[in-house]
């Protein structure tokens, strides 16, 4: 195992392992992974923060199935967990109840809360009050609000808690209606610290592991637990498709190989390659997003073909130049990703330049095996194709057309739930009322009270849109806390007020004594002071309704949720044409399909770019304009093939499917280099089909996860891999003029 090629200077293979070892070590110790939304999305924040935003740090928990007592048990705890973890700031099992000091709380601030109207305070109306009243005594929400009762005429309270029950989370009629079995709710919001998806997700798995122990179903909704568990979900499937891999590619290169040492050397300077870019990519910036990780990785997998294709040459100088070659066309292709402005991109663009440049130059410096490899006869399969270039032009134009004609998906498969996620939501569903996930009605206003009071101009709209059937209700916190100008009506005096009392005490049947406890609690409850957000903190059943009224640098704003939506559009026109300002809804989902489509055109604009300065690259470090474009062309065919077939198999391209398609564009100018060459074109097939096997057995093993990312990866790249194979394989009828040509500079 002493051969190597002329160039650099060969380090010998121990001092290669252990090159390969330091750099992997420091990029143990040195590198700082983060999975920040916000360097993929940039400036979108709406999207990209929305785990860090207030609606972002709910969570639901919802114990179904099993005994009563056994849903109590794992109730109780799970809240000991929460309440003893230090990401969630509180934990309340089921809906907050009124106790005795808010009953009060009400009772004293009644009329600046729910001030009594001009037709409540006449005298048959207050009658009928108290009428109803003394019918109420003997009923449970008598016995709770029994020494209030009688003492309000007006109604105020009882209209006050009615609004605080239908603002409160409830099961949903069909779950009522079709007696749904027993659940244990829990409501726990996270701190405002920033988000861990590696402990929230253990959280998970520890609320999870509680629940099995009582023998109950947990349902664990909110964004933040659904975001890392469909991200360890993905990692997980990645973990076990890179072992899975890795063992079969073991295995296919030592018996292609037929040495232990051969394979090793293979497979350094891919191992030493993803660790300098590691290490390059966290000096640079900081950190490395997960994104230049994952993607990186498997992008910078192409250098394994570099020490493939020299094995085969057995260490042919002109190998090494097209390597050479190769590698520097695909970096510069993928360095454009720094214009895009984007953080994550353009890491993964400096991570597949910085790992493929130093993968093929270690390639050259580190021994080759002396046994000759086995290499599949892939020269058997060269083929001829008639106007050759006619067809990969008119290949590349279908794709092309495809790309702009046909409509992607609504929304990118790398960013929608996973169907057991959208089965629990569902499940969830069954046992309290959710709000709808798409959209998000919002009031905003320079103060709380200017918020406030357009929320309260909002509510007759949301009452009629309930009534026609677009919503079943759109709960608003001015409901039960109107601005200030709202909580100070023009109220009568007592003297006023005093002979309608009494006519109203005697037409109840009450003692005229009566009177003077109703005008005690008349002048409290006048003279009350006003209550403003903060005021409600103090009481848990109001805190939760409170955290939907938010102040930013730019004033206040107000989220009103919205359950059951059954019609958006009309609900939209009705707001629309209200034209109240401060008020939006918006589409959630349109909007993230819309920042997804925008992410799309960006990356593919850049890597466009890209490909058109690694082109002239080509063309000038190969020293062929010719060869530069009929290799281009040929690439630019294959490519167009694989984004006809993806866009009618699925619809649409995905961003990922659009990174994707980069690695195949450099594996298309790899194949190009070694196969659109009649001089040699059957050894270079043979190194080729070597190196095209190898990819095909990572990515076919990627193309059947269960994680939908993975394989829409694994199926792009293998079904690149073979359009490419097909097409640099076959001969049109200008190939034979180049018969002994070089102009790459071989020897």
């Amino acid at each position: 195992m002493g051969r190597h090629l002329g160039g650099p200077r060969a380090w010998g293979l121990w001092p290669a392992v252990s090159a390969t070892l330091a750099a992997a070590v420091l990029a143990i110790l040195l590198v700082v992974p983060q999975s920040d939304p916000e360097s993929v999305f940039g400036a979108a924040r709406e999207h990209a923060g929305a785990l860090e935003a207030e609606e972002g740090r709910s969570l639901v928990i919802a114990l179904t199935g099993g005994a009563g007592a056994d849903r109590a048990a794992a109730a109780s705890a799970i809240s000991a967990q929460l309440s003893a973890n230090p990401m969630i700031a509180t934990v309340r099992i089921g809906a907050p109840h009124a106790d005795a000091a808010l009953i009060d709380w009400l009772w004293q601030h009644r009329f600046r809360l729910s001030p009594p109207r001009p037709e409540d305070l006449t005298a048959e109306a207050m009658a009928a009050t108290l009428r109803a009243a003394l019918d109420q005594l003997t009923t449970a929400e008598g016995i709770v609000l029994g020494p209030y009762l009688l003492d309000d005429p007006t109604g105020s309270l009882l209209r006050l808690r009615a609004r605080l029950t239908g603002l409160a989370p409830r099961p949903p009629a069909e779950a009522e209606e079709s007696a749904a079995p027993g659940a244990e709710i829990l409501f726990a919001r996270f701190t405002d610290q920033t988000y861990d998806p590696t402990g929230t997700a253990r959280l998970a798995g520890r609320l999870r592991s509680i629940a099995e122990t009582h023998a109950v179903r947990p349902l664990l909704i909110g964004p933040r637990i659904i975001a890392a568990e469909v991200g360890q979900r993905i990692e997980r499937a990645a973990l076990t498709a890179s072992a899975l891999a890795f063992a079969l590619l073991l295995i296919w290169l030592g018996v292609m190989l037929r040495s232990a040492g051969a394979v090793l050397a293979c497979l350094l300077p891919l191992a030493f390659g993803v660790s300098v870019a590691a290490v390059t990519v966290q000096l640079l910036f900081g950190s490395v997003h997960v994104l230049a990780l994952g993607f990186g990785g498997a992008l910078t997998g192409l250098a394994l073909d570099y020490p493939l294709h020299l094995t085969a040459h057995r260490g042919a100088r002109r190998a090494g130049r097209l390597i050479l070659l190769g590698a520097g066309t695909t970096a510069i292709a993928f360095l454009a990703l720094l214009g895009a402005g984007l953080p994550a991109f353009a890491q993964t663009g400096v991570f597949v330049a910085t790992g493929l440049s130093v993968a093929a130059l270690s390639s050259l410096a580190t021994p080759l095996p002396g046994r000759t490899p086995r290499l599949p006869p892939l020269d058997r399969l060269i083929w001829r194709l008639p106007a050759k270039p006619w067809v990969a032009g008119a290949m590349a134009a279908a794709g092309l057309a495809a790309a702009f004609l046909v409509p992607g998906p609504e929304i990118d498969r790398a960013f929608g739930l996973p169907t057991e996620v959208e089965a629990d939501i569902a499940a969830l569903r069954q046992v309290i009322e959710l709000p709808s996930g798409r959209a998000v009605l919002t009031v905003s206003g320079a103060s709380a009270d200017e918020t406030l009071s357009r929320a309260a101009t909002l509510s007759p709209l949301l009452e009629a849109a309930r009534e026609a059937g677009d919503i079943t209700r759109g709960p608003n916190l001015a409901e039960i806390l109107p601005d200030t100008a709202r909580q100070s009506p023009p109220l009568p005096s007592w003297p006023e007020i005093a002979p309608h009392m009494a006519r109203a005490v005697a037409e109840a049947g009450l003692a005229l004594g009566h009177l003077a406890r109703l005008e005690a609690a008349w002048r409290a409850a006048v003279a009350a002071p006003l209550v403003h957000p903060q005021d409600l903190a103090a009481h848990p059943a109001l805190a939760p309704f409170l955290r939907n009224l938010t102040r930013s640098g730019q004033g206040w704003r107000l989220q009103i949720p919205l359950f059951g939506l059954r019609d958006f559009e009309a609900l939209h026109t009705r707001i629309s044409t209200a034209a109240i300002p401060g008020v939006t809804l918006r589409d959630r989902v349109a909007e993230l399909s819309a920042s997804v489509d925008r992410l799309q055109r960006r990356v593919a604009l850049w890597l466009g770019v890209g490909a058109l300065a690694a082109l002239a690259f080509l063309a000038l470090a190969g020293g062929s304009v010719g060869r530069a474009l009929c290799i281009g062309l040929v690439s630019a065919g294959a490519l167009g093939l694989v984004v006809a077939v993806l866009i009618l198999a699925g619809g649409g391209l995905g961003v990922f499917q659009i990174m994707a398609l980069t690695l195949v564009a450099g594996i298309g100018v790899d194949y190009g280099l070694f196969l659109e060459r009649a001089e040699d074109r059957v050894t270079g097939a043979r190194s080729t089909g070597l190196c095209a096997a190898s990819t095909l057995i990572a990515f076919g093993v990627m193309a059947v996860s269960p994680a939908p990312v993975l394989a829409d990866i694994g199926w792009t790249v293998s079904l690149g891999i073979l359009a490419m194979l097909g097409l640099h394989l076959a001969e049109s009828g200008g190939d034979r003029g180049h018969d002994g040509e070089d102009s790459t500079g071989a020897d």
